[in-house]
């Protein structure tokens, strides 16, 4: 009875169900509750559609499902599904569709006429682009673009037009020659430059070269420093030749040919002597619009040049009071000057030229010139004066006198004697006059004056560097070095006798250290100290205390006073300064 009533009721239930109109929606959870399948779901899945992606976005739950699939009807009818590690929908099919999320891409084409963003294929997450076959590599795009890259082993990326295939290869066939290049009658539009790399560039058997320009050319080469130009300037052809010493310059005219050294040589070597020469050539050296000409010279007189010879005739001699001088000044002297007749000048009156050894000068030699070198030898011995028993050199009584005797420079470490009054016998007197008898004032300047004997002055000896004279009513003056402040005061003991510190702002922290000299026994140094305010007082090694204590300080502004002697040797201290008083 049980089985009857339960196989009535599914008929019933199937009956009802025929009679309804599809799809039957049958809601089995509220949202947004997820049911979860463990077993395999049969039978056909209806996507739900909705008018675009922010409308499935809106509806509040589905976006949050990873997976999740929706169908849109705008702007086209697309299918989509959730990717929530971009929070995007991903449209799938058909690929191309609109919308601002990502698009999925088919293996069989795709279309993007209706895709409202550029046309792309590619990665947007900054990775490189592999592109594979064979599941291997073939082929990366850098994740930073395609870049200029030189090295070996880059290649080029060619395509087989026939078969479509892609291949890489080294750079393509052989390298193109001239006539492969150039076309015949082609028009250059633009400045063009060809870079040798510091190679050669050479033609070979050719025919006939030509350049041929309507404006200027150049052509310069460059080695070992110098540089070689050849150049169209104006109405002339240029050849340059410059160094760092300067330029030459050949220049072409239409009528002229100008050569312009730069040290003004021209050299030409190896010519023929041709019989058919009958003219000199000429250079114009003076100054002007000619200067540097070459012309014609025009032979006259006894000169002629013929098969190449140039020679003279009618001359056989030179006849003393007869032969005529062409040029030449009245009173000179003719002299052979190396090959080239000359002249010497002569001064003064009378027939008698001096030329021969120790000529006999009967009067006195004078000069009108300012200055007059009476004798100009380079002998090392030279005897003046001779037997005179007077000499006399001097000046007008009206102008200042300035006599040189023995000036000239000797070497090094040499010594140069001057003697003055030496000859006298033993029972003789030499009487040497310095200075003027009218009582005027004789200085003696020498940077070193050595005196052989003791010399006296009016009965008395004059005292010597290194002699132990007396000296008697003669005043003293010290020597006498200062600054202002300073923590180690610079005192040199051979020209210092007082050093003073005449404003010290510091303490001094060592009068030894900038301490300097060659002192000797029983040297006296006295230093002077005044202070803005108390100041401390280290004195260091070459300073000593004796029975009197050196002072460790001054005493606020009055000045203290220091006196020391210096010992080589003591008690209390070898080479020391000594202090014997301060006050």
């Amino acid at each position: 009875m049980k089985s009857l009533i339960c196989s009535i009721g599914i008929i019933f239930y199937g009956l009802i169900c025929q009679a309804q109109t599809y799809p039957v929606p049958i809601s089995v959870a509220n949202a947004p509750t997820q049911i979860g399948i463990n077993n395999a779901l049969k039978g056909k899945l209806i996507i739900t559609a909705f008018a675009d992606t922010v409308a499935a976005n809106a509806e509040g739950y589905l976006k949050n499902y990873d997976g999740a699939l929706i169908k849109t009807t705008s702007p086209i009818a697309a299918i989509w599904y959730r990717n929530l590690a971009t929070y995007q929908w991903i449209q799938i099919f058909p690929a191309g569709g609109g919308g601002t999320a990502s698009n999925a891409w088919t293996t069989r084409g795709n279309d993007l006429s209706s895709q409202s963003l550029p046309n792309r294929l590619g990665l947007t997450n900054g990775d490189q682009l592999n592109i594979i076959t064979n599941n291997l590599i073939r082929m990366v795009i850098p994740a930073g673009g395609i870049v200029r890259s030189s090295s070996a082993q880059n290649k080029y990326l060619v395509m087989d037009t026939v078969g479509k295939e892609i291949y890489y290869t080294d750079a393509g066939g052989t390298t193109p020659t001239w006539q492969q290049t150039l076309t015949s009658g082609s028009t250059l539009n633009q400045d063009n430059t060809i870079a040798g790399g510091g190679f050669d560039f050479t033609w070979n058997n050719t025919d006939n070269l030509s350049f041929n320009t309507v404006g200027s050319f150049s052509s310069q080469s460059s080695s070992g420093g110098l540089i070689t130009n050849l150049s169209n300037s104006g109405a002339s052809i240029v050849l340059q030749a410059s160094s760092s010493a300067g330029s030459s310059f050949i220049r072409q005219y239409f009528d002229t040919l100008k050569i312009e050294p730069n040290l003004g040589n021209i050299v030409i070597d190896t010519l023929a002597n041709l019989s058919a020469q009958n003219t000199l050539i000429g250079w114009t050296t003076t100054s002007g619009a000619n200067r540097g000409k070459v012309g014609y010279i025009t032979l006259a007189g006894s000169l002629s040049l013929a098969g190449g010879v140039l020679t003279g005739t009618g001359i056989t001699g030179l006849t003393v009071g007869t032969t005529t001088i062409a040029s030449g000044n009245t009173t000179r002297i003719l002299y052979d000057n190396a090959g080239v007749l000359g002249e010497y000048t002569l001064t003064g009156t009378g027939t008698v030229v001096a030329m021969g050894t120790s000529p006999d000068i009967l009067t006195s030699l004078t000069t009108s010139s300012a200055t007059f070198a009476l004798l100009n030898t380079t002998a090392t011995t030279l005897t003046f004066a001779g037997a005179a028993t007077t000499l006399t050199i001097g000046g007008t009584t009206t102008s200042a006198i300035t006599h040189n005797y023995s000036t000239n420079a000797t070497a090094t470490a040499t010594t140069k004697t001057l003697n003055i009054g030496t000859g006298g016998a033993a029972s003789s007197t030499t009487n040497i006059n310095i200075g003027d008898a009218d009582g005027g004032t004789t200085t003696i300047n020498s940077p070193t004056l050595a005196i052989a004997t003791a010399a006296t002055i009016g009965g008395i000896t004059v005292p010597t560097i290194s002699s132990t004279n007396t000296l008697t009513n003669k005043r003293w003056t010290a020597r006498v070095g200062s600054t202002t402040s300073s923590a180690t005061p610079t005192i040199n003991t051979d020209n210092t006798d007082i050093y003073k510190l005449t404003a010290q702002t510091a303490d001094i922290t060592s009068m030894t250290s900038n301490l300097s000299g060659t002192p000797v026994d029983g040297d006296i140094l006295e230093i002077q100290i005044t202070g803005t305010a108390a100041r401390a007082i280290t004195w260091g090694a070459s300073f000593v205390s004796s029975t009197v204590t050196l002072p460790a300080t001054t005493v606020t502004t009055a000045t203290l006073t220091v006196i020391l002697q210096y010992y080589t040797t003591s008690s209390y201290g070898n080479n020391k300064w000594v202090c014997t008083n301060y006050y």
